[in-house]
């Protein structure tokens, strides 16, 4: 698929990296949703960046799943565990 994605750490206490590296393609944004989990969607941002921080600010301690997006399309998808 062209890309790669790495989060770490993970588990994370107060944030943690998000790094998509190798995409071929031209990307307006990426969307970055975070669902816990009754997929209520608890965070959510756009970037331009495909570097960036993801912070605890008020999360509880738990097991979240992310979503990446890009052009309308999803483009990586994992779990993500707060502690």
């Amino acid at each position: 698929n062209g890309f790669s994605v790495s989060l770490f750490p993970n588990p994370m206490t107060e944030s943690a990296t998000l790094m998509i590296s190798d995409y071929r393609f031209k990307v307006a944004d990426f969307i970055f949703q975070l669902f816990d989990v009754t997929v209520n969607c608890v965070k959510q941002f756009a970037t331009r960046n495909p570097q960036f921080e993801i912070r605890k600010d008020d999360l509880p301690a738990g097991i979240y799943f992310y979503k990446i997006s890009a052009e309308n399309e999803l483009f990586n998808s994992g779990k993500l565990i707060i502690q």
